[in-house]
């Protein structure tokens, strides 16, 4: 399993398979967008785990 920063690669995520949405609440207005997936790169299975901090801060703030 290999961690990529969401930000950092959002290209792969067109190549993803199976996409799995999970949020986890970090507490006040943040928290985590975990995405899992897989996809095919030379014919093998790779497993991705994205992690993108996010936050929900009211607009004008």
């Amino acid at each position: 399993m290999r961690g990529i920063p969401l930000a950092v690669d959002r290209g792969i995520l067109e190549r993803v398979e199976f996409i799995r949405l999970d949020y986890v609440d970090a507490g006040g207005l943040s928290g985590f967008l975990l995405i899992s997936g897989r996809l095919k790169e030379g014919g093998d299975d790779i497993s991705y785990d994205f992690i993108s901090t996010i936050s929900s801060h009211p607009i004008g703030d």
